[in-house]
């Protein structure tokens, strides 16, 4: 058991020898390194230090006492190893901090308590208007929460709905996707029935009025009923043609077949047709030569169309207009032709506006000079044949006088007496009738 420890006056002695003392005991050899820290015995008793830490701060080895035991009467076991030496550095700091603490307690003891008071009674107002504000915020929070709550309400109703009415849109779809279905089907139905009307109607023939031009320089065609018209009527230039499909070389071979006496052999090219859309000149086709970008492509049924006929209010081929690339036809040619047409031989007598000099077809406009005899001429041949005739008949002098008053009053009459010559002018644009015609281009 352990001996109760001595007072503590003793042991405060005890602890305060000289350090030669400890140094003899501490270097003493062959002894082992004894702790020389505080004890950290509890003291029990009954006295008042009973339940306290021995008061030894240092190991100091009894010497009288054969064990390892320290003057404070506790063994070695019970002391630190380590004395905790005390820094003087550290301790002026704590003092430093502790001077420092009380000049600031002794400057907040010097503050007014009037601006302690103030300074307070603002805080608390801060504190009162933040509260309000607060309150304001959550009434506000509440309100706007009971209207979302209403939103929801009523989009949980509107979704019931929506669920209601799903199985109802889903079998109307299903439905249009059922219709839908037949509709395509009848649309590949009717595109395959379409692709073969189409088929049908490319191999089928097709009909057009054709009118081989004499002159591809030639502005308009010659105008239904007049001469040039008729006489090319009468040599076969205005034909109906017979296409047997919508090809190019079907189209070639139709207009080889119909114009092949007068073409013989000759390249030829349609000509751009376009109407006139002038007021005097309104439904008549205006003529012009293809591009030669255009003169080489083939010339099948949709070019046609597009580039060259004058189509009908349906948009079939009306009139086509043809021509030679390099030559022309004169009438003297036209006449010596075969005949296509009887009864048209009236048409080839003399006219001063068509039957020019150089024999061009097509020249309309120009007034060519005279051909017929003068009055002087006629007077002249007369005089001659009074040399060969018995000059004293009546005959002979009524024709002399009457051709000599004919040149003089600028009537000219022939021989025969059979009627007066009148001078006529070349018509003007403005007199061409007004024919309209029911057709367009497309």
């Amino acid at each position: 058991m352990l001996t109760s420890p001595p007072p503590i006056n003793s042991l405060q002695t005890a602890n305060h020898r000289p350090s030669s003392s400890k140094s003899d005991s501490s270097t003493s050899s062959g002894s082992p390194r004894l702790p020389e820290g505080q004890c950290q015995a509890i003291l029990v008793g009954r006295g008042a230090a009973a339940g306290h830490r021995c008061p030894c701060n240092h190991f100091t080895l009894n010497q009288n006492s054969p064990a390892t035991v320290c003057e404070c009467g506790h063994m070695s076991c019970y002391h630190a190893k380590d004395y905790s030496s005390f820094d003087r550095t550290q301790f002026r700091k704590l003092q430093d901090q502790l001077r420092m603490f009380d000049e600031q307690i002794k400057r907040d003891r010097n503050v007014p308590l009037v601006s302690l008071l103030e300074r307070v009674s603002m805080l608390e107002e801060q504190v009162e208007r933040n509260h309000d504000d607060l309150d304001q915020r959550i009434k506000d929070s509440n309100g706007r929460i009971g209207c979302v709550w209403q939103q929801v309400d009523v989009l949980e109703k509107r979704g019931k709905e929506i669920l209601h009415t799903l199985p109802v849109h889903a079998h109307q779809i299903q439905a249009l996707g059922s219709k839908v279905d037949s509709y395509h089907a009848e649309l590949m139905d009717s595109d395959i029935a379409l692709e073969e009307r189409i088929d049908r109607l490319e191999s089928e023939s097709w009909t057009v009025h054709i009118s081989l031009l004499p002159n591809r320089s030639q502005p308009f065609p010659f105008e239904k009923d007049t001469r040039a018209y008729k006489r090319c009527l009468s040599r076969g230039l205005h034909r109906y043609v017979v296409v047997a499909d919508h090809s190019a070389e079907a189209f070639s071979r139709a207009v080889t077949n119909a114009f092949g006496e007068l073409l013989r052999g000759r390249s030829w090219m349609p000509l751009q047709a376009k109407l006139c859309d002038v007021h005097d000149l309104q439904g008549l086709p205006m003529l012009r030569q293809l591009d030669s970008s255009l003169q080489n492509v083939p010339y099948d049924l949709n070019f046609l169309r597009t580039h060259c006929a004058v189509l009908c209010p349906g948009g079939k081929l009306d009139s086509l207009y043809i021509a030679m690339k390099e030559e022309t036809f004169s009438w003297d040619f036209l006449r010596g032709c075969p005949v296509y047409m009887e009864g048209l031989d009236s048409c080839w007598q003399y006219d001063q506006f068509i039957d020019n000099e150089t024999g061009t077809v097509g020249d309309l406009g120009i007034i060519a000079p005279l051909k017929k005899r003068g009055a002087a001429e006629i007077s002249r041949v007369a005089n001659l044949g009074s040399y060969t005739a018995d000059s004293s008949t009546p005959s002979h002098t009524a024709s002399v006088s009457a051709s000599i008053s004919a040149s003089s009053s600028g009537v000219a009459m022939d021989v025969n007496m059979s009627r007066p010559k009148i001078q006529r002018t070349a018509p003007g644009i403005s007199n061409v009738p007004d024919v309209p015609r029911a057709v367009e281009t497309i």
